[in-house]
């Protein structure tokens, strides 16, 4: 989960791991480095993944490292090679949308509207992520898994400002990681359980109850 020293400890992957082998996806925004979208490449192309890509990820009680308590993880990618998320039920403060611009070296002229700003995960927190429901898509928009897109073009979010974005969205910094064979071990170990993708969980109207939502949905033992 949450990178160590070494960036190697449960959910927190070496970053060298996570990035070999993926596709990247370019980030216009000259303050920052190009942005790989840490998502294996057939996980891009293709809507349906192996493995947990497209489900949800939920801490059990068991779980009490502070940045996974009580955590809902949408599973953006995962196969042998290891698996990405991003926690979807930390909601930040709002903030202008002019600020977050800013932040990250773009224009900011003409940026409108406020948006929640979420904790996605601890490993590179300046990374942003903008996921949401397909009813609009861009150019460089990819579809992931459960029915859930990815947009890195800033563009989007000026849309989202100006109240004609997508009809759900979430706006993180930062993801959770997994190396090949990591997650299974935690799932093993009792740290998680997964269920099926739900938008209503994903862009829940009130994160606060996403998790124990969540734990009604928990399969039973036969």
């Amino acid at each position: 989960m949450a990178g160590d020293q070494r960036e190697t400890v449960p959910g927190g992957v070496g970053r060298r791991r996570v990035l070999r082998g993926l596709a990247a996806l370019a980030l216009p925004v000259p303050a920052l480095p190009a942005v790989a979208a840490i998502l294996p490449a057939a996980a891009v192309d293709e809507p349906v993944a192996a493995g947990l890509a497209g489900q949800l990820l939920i801490a059990t009680a068991d779980l009490t490292d502070p940045s996974f308590a009580e955590a809902v993880v949408y599973m953006m990618a995962h196969d042998e090679g290891g698996g990405v998320g991003l926690i979807v039920n930390q909601p930040g403060r709002e903030v202008a949308l002019a600020e977050i611009f800013a932040a990250l070296g773009l224009d900011k002229a003409g940026v409108e509207g406020r948006i929640t700003v979420y904790v996605g995960g601890p490993v590179e927190p300046g990374r942003p992520f903008l996921i949401h429901t397909p009813d609009m898509t861009m150019k460089e928009s990819k579809p992931l898994p459960g029915g859930v897109v990815l947009t890195i073009d800033p563009t989007m979010l000026r849309a989202i400002g100006q109240g004609r974005g997508p009809a759900k969205h979430l706006f993180a910094f930062g993801y959770v990681g997994w190396d090949g064979g990591q997650l299974e071990g935690e799932i093993k170990r009792g740290d998680w359980f997964s269920i099926p993708s739900e938008l209503s969980l994903i862009f829940a109207a009130d994160p606060a109850q996403s998790w124990k939502r969540a734990l009604e949905r928990r399969p039973t033992a036969l």
